[in-house]
């Protein structure tokens, strides 16, 4: 049996660059779940090198979409003869507020909440029936040490949309995993990367150099996500390069 992955946001940044590591692997199928699949950088993963017996699959899916996430895998079944998914990543976040609590406004939170906490529990909820289907299914939300509360102090990052609504995709993530015995759930921070996300935070924080490359937080991120069962890192908030990661 072939194994069948699917991310978001897998047109840039990290989510491209674990899509272009898994489709170098022979007899691999990678759905690439984007918010505009004519976008130029959709249409750029079309020259991403892919192994024997593998192949990419594009579909729309849009945060803010509620039937989206639910319309795609339809279509996957009925266009494409899925019959199961082993990984889904929930990669798609957004970082555009930058201020401490007394500042934020409710769109700021809400524009943050439908993206990076609502969004991956609609995109759970649509490939529950594919993932349930394979051997080793795994759910993972790409989120951020920003998020972490016991880590709060040494991250004082103004940044209370985006480390809100990830710890609540923490929390989420956590309870896919308690309530689902089969599937395995994880939430990964990818390390300060350097993406556009990344070179926005870098630049609202002064900092000159981001530390983690594209190519090794996404290498570390699938080492991460093969070694995922329920019996090793299912329910726990992981770094990219292993360590584990306080809620």
């Amino acid at each position: 049996m072939s194994s069948i992955w699917l991310i978001t946001g897998a047109n840039r940044g990290i989510g491209k660059g674990v899509l272009s590591q898994v489709l170098c692997r022979p007899n691999t199928t990678v759905i690439a779940a984007l918010r505009d699949i004519y976008d130029s950088t959709a249409t750029e993963l079309a020259k991403v090198p892919v192994a024997s017996g593998s192949k990419l699959i594009v579909v729309k899916v849009d945060a803010s979409s509620d039937t989206d996430a639910q319309d795609a895998v339809k279509s996957l079944q009925s266009q494409h003869g899925i019959s199961h998914i082993d990984v889904v990543l929930a990669n798609s976040g957004i970082l555009t507020q930058w201020g401490p609590v007394s500042e934020v406004t409710p769109e700021d939170l809400r524009k943050h909440f439908e993206v990076n906490t609502i969004a991956p529990i609609k995109l759970f909820q649509a490939t529950k029936p594919l993932l349930e289907k394979s051997e080793n299914p795994r759910f993972f939300i790409t989120s951020t040490n920003i998020a972490s509360i016991g880590l709060m102090d040494k991250i004082p990052m103004p940044t209370i949309a985006y480390g809100l609504t990830k710890a609540a995709a923490n929390y989420a993530t956590s309870k896919i995993h308690f309530e689902n015995p089969k599937i395995s759930a994880v939430a990964l921070h990818p390390g300060w990367v350097q993406t556009r996300m990344g070179q926005h935070a870098a630049d609202m924080a002064g900092v000159a150099e981001i530390p983690v490359t594209i190519q090794d937080s996404a290498s570390g991120l699938i080492k991460q996500i093969d070694r995922t069962t329920k019996e090793t890192l299912s329910g726990k908030f992981v770094g990219f390069d292993g360590n584990p990661v306080p809620w």
